[in-house]
């Protein structure tokens, strides 16, 4: 088994993030499960730590729908 300790995952327009600005287009946009899969499975990582990227209730609860909803 290989752990990944820490990953985060987002979508923007849920809007409390907002230390995140339209200045780094690289991080301005939704990562969500589909696209840390592939990476996951190419490195053959099979648990994972999703952190937190912003400090709210909202996000704890988009975190753990994710985590319900994801295997890994």
């Amino acid at each position: 088994m290989i752990f990944d300790a820490h990953h985060h995952l987002w979508k923007v327009d849920r809007g409390d993030y907002h230390w995140m600005t339209p200045e780094v287009p690289c991080l301005a946009r939704d990562y969500l499960v589909a696209d840390l899969q592939p990476h996951l499975r190419k490195a053959g990582v099979t648990q994972t730590l999703l952190v937190q990227a912003a400090q709210t209730e909202a996000e704890t609860e988009f975190l753990l729908s994710i985590a319900a909803e994801t295997p890994f």
